[in-house]
């Protein structure tokens, strides 16, 4: 989807839409798209385009009434014509974009309430140029130049992606959180939905059996009558989504689909584990399970790498794992429909145990229960009981944080007890969402890639941009609901999420993701401390694994052993390590650094480039390293395999 704001930006790109694309034009708008959208006449007066997957409109009453082909049509002019943009979005559940058109000369533009299908744009002084694939709006800024806090926080932070509203470009934006654009009368402006958070609160026994409607709801939305597939890990999360599709459609309805990985010779097939135990969840359920090749030990990789870049590049994904996700959705649109829905257990780690629930906080310890909660220690430095301690000053005393805080013996904190009560806040949530090591006032100066001035500034453009109201106003109370929704700024930006689902996106198809769920994440904002999330006996995700003993057959004699990977039984193990120094594209990666390409874009101001030419050098001629220095060489590679403008 393309649209051009402004009649000079219209009367240019005349000449550059093919007819067949051609939606809508007025004098000062126009509107194409090579995928013909959902239109909706409202009223005489006002039209809407959507493209996507709209799932289910919320009534009155609360319930959500799913749409369908023959019901959707009504559902969203009723919906349109009551409501306003802002309130509609509000009551819509779906993964898709719109277009609102009004008297001929306004329109707006919007999402879904997090914006998940991108809208990037660029404003200028007669409009402005909107699309949902990078290109066309490069094209229209004319000279590329390119924003440093973008691509610091892409190179520096895990997950290799820019904050939401951000590209690697200079004057490129993408609609964020809660935003929609207007064009009214020659004027471009971004409106924004203000984010009001919720308290946490005493759940019970009713919460339990909400939660579970909540999310059997989820995916009853978003299911298919023909065939439902799942991505499937062989985790908690996937496979709870298996087993809600079950109950809602039956075994007769559901395919699965894992990839098996092997990204090295020496290191054979990284995740038997998850592979072994996937094969029994589906024999329980007695589902259909395939295994595809995620193979990197041949030319062939490098071919497929190849093709799929421009892609990614489109749509400002930088990611090596697409390889894996692009495989698997090849597989699942050669033997499935266009009326297929695909499911993915992403979202869940983030939204209810703030991304600290893979056994991962402390790797060295063979027993799982241990290392399970070592990672609500983690959480738990997160949570409101901790943050007391931080605005009151004496979290230093905390044991636990100290027991998290003495892994990392060799690195710089800030001494966070010398600053006021302002600075502590905005440290505290720097060090969640700004930092890679996610540990309470772990110093942005610990890292080698970025400068001081560059460490300095990617803080603080993050901070005024996104980070300032949560940092200002949040109380332990609320602390949760606003993690979570800058969740959907930061961590839910990163190349698994956005990866995932961008085949399927290419394909004219969307990924169904449930944890992502309004309601989902509603509740899990006002979920409390006690509930997985703190020092109490509550495993990780409590009240999906009660949901799972109690109100859905699920396996859970299966969930037993090592979680998936070769690091469970080898805290030594790196996927990096594999795919940097083991794997076939190792040659192919080195070609991609010859000359220190990335350098066009990196000022020396903010990124020490002496120290990247260091590893690239070091990597090129076949020295192998491991820690800070080879995460940082493997976002050097992904950023030169995506490529830019």
């Amino acid at each position: 989807m393309i649209i051009y704001c402004g009649s000079s930006n219209v009367d240019e790109a005349k000449s550059l839409i093919r007819p067949e694309s051609l939606l809508y034009q007025s004098k000062s708008v126009l509107v194409a798209a090579d995928r013909l959208p959902l239109k909706i006449p409202i009223d005489e007066n006002k039209t809407i385009f959507v493209w996507g997957t709209p799932y289910a409109v919320k009534q009155s009453d609360g319930y959500y009434n799913s749409l369908d082909a023959s019901s959707s049509s009504a559902s969203l002019r009723e919906l349109f014509g009551t409501y306003d943009v802002a309130e509609a979005v509000k009551r819509l559940e779906g993964d898709f974009i719109a277009v609102l058109i009004e008297h001929n000369n306004r329109i707006a533009v919007f999402s879904d309430m997090f914006n998940r299908t991108e809208v990037f744009y660029s404003m200028n002084d007669e409009g402005a140029v909107i699309s949902t694939t990078l290109e066309p709006v490069i094209k229209s800024v004319g000279a590329v130049s390119y924003l440093p806090a973008a691509i610091a926080n892409l190179l520096s932070i895990y997950g290799c992606y820019a904050p939401k509203k951000q590209t690697i470009y200079n004057k490129v934006n993408r609609l964020g959180v809660g935003e929609f654009l207007i064009y009214d009368n020659s004027i471009v402006r971004i409106e924004r939905t203000e984010f009001a958070p919720v308290s946490s609160r005493p759940f019970g026994e009713r919460e339990l059996r909400q939660y579970t409607d909540i999310l059997e709801d989820a995916v009853r939305i978003r299911s298919s009558e023909k065939c439902n597939w799942v991505f499937l890990s062989s985790g908690w999360d996937s496979t709870s989504i298996l087993a809600l599709l079950i109950k809602i459609h039956g075994p007769q309805k559901i395919r699965c689909v894992i990839g098996e990985m092997k990204y090295s010779k020496r290191a054979g097939t990284i995740n038997q584990f998850e592979i072994d135990r996937a094969k029994k969840v589906a024999d329980y359920f007695k589902v259909r399970l395939d295994v595809v090749p995620l193979d990197i030990c041949s030319q062939e990789a490098v071919d497929y790498l190849k093709t799929i870049c421009a892609d990614l590049r489109e749509r400002h994904i930088y990611s090596f794992v697409a390889y894996n996700f692009f495989r698997l959705t090849d597989f699942v649109l050669s033997q499935g429909s266009s009326e297929d829905a695909v499911f993915s257990g992403e979202f869940s780690d983030g939204a209810h145990n703030l991304g600290f629930s893979q056994f991962a906080t402390i790797l060295e310890h063979p027993d799982l229960g241990f290392r399970e909660y070592s990672d609500k220690m983690a959480s738990y430095l997160f949570g409101p009981s901790f943050f007391k301690r931080v605005l009151d000053g004496t979290y230093d005393k905390d044991f636990v944080y100290n027991i998290l805080k003495g892994r990392f013996a060799s690195s710089f904190f800030d001494d966070a007890l010398k600053l006021s009560e302002k600075d502590r806040r905005r440290k505290y949530f720097a060090s969640f969402f700004v930092r890679s090591t996610r540990i309470p006032f772990f110093s942005s100066y610990n890292g080698q890639m970025l400068t001081k001035k560059g460490s300095d500034m990617l803080e603080e453009e993050v901070y005024e941009m996104y980070l300032k109201d949560a940092a200002q106003s949040a109380l332990p109370e609320t602390l949760y609901s606003w993690i979570l929704h800058l969740y959907n700024s930061f961590y839910w930006q990163g190349s698994n999420i956005r990866s995932m689902g961008a085949k399927l996106e290419i394909s004219g198809a969307k990924l169904r993701i449930p944890f992502g769920d309004n309601r989902m994440l509603g509740f899990l904002s006002e979920m409390p401390e006690n509930w997985g999330r703190g020092l109490e006996l509550r495993p990780t995700k409590y009240p999906l694994k009660w949901m799972l003993e109690n109100r859905v057959d699920y396996p859970l004699h299966l969930q037993t052993g090592p979680h998936s990977y070769l690091y469970d039984v080898n805290p030594n193990f790196s996927h990096a390590s594999e795919i940097l120094f083991g794997s076939f594209l190792s040659l192919y990666f080195k070609d991609l650094l010859a000359g220190y390409p990335y350098e066009s874009l990196l000022k020396d101001e903010y990124f020490d480039l002496a120290y990247l030419r260091k590893i690239v050098d070091n990597y090129r001629k076949g020295i192998e390293f491991a820690g800070p220095e080879r995460s940082d060489l493997l976002s050097l590679v992904t950023l030169c395999l995506i490529g830019w403008y």
